[in-house]
């Protein structure tokens, strides 16, 4: 009895939203791109802070080379 009802909801569209289907091939590849999309931003990011930090720390090793030699 409770299986007619929820099949005579289907058939109605009532519930069809409610019931989740499985994501088609070319919903798998858009959510893989955006992925992937978002991996590699995050990796530029990663790669930017990495050489902004490096030319920081070689500014500042200039910066004390530079006072050791006023110092003599």
């Amino acid at each position: 009895m409770g299986a007619s009802i929820v099949f005579s909801l289907i058939g109605r569209g009532q519930i069809a939203d409610q019931i989740s289907k499985l994501p088609s091939p070319a919903d798998r590849v858009k959510a893989l791109r955006g992925m992937q999309l978002d991996a590699m931003e995050a990796e530029e990011r990663e790669k930017q802070a990495r050489i902004v930090a490096k030319d920081e720390g070689e500014e500042d090793e200039d910066e004390e080379d530079g006072e050791d030699e006023d110092d003599e």
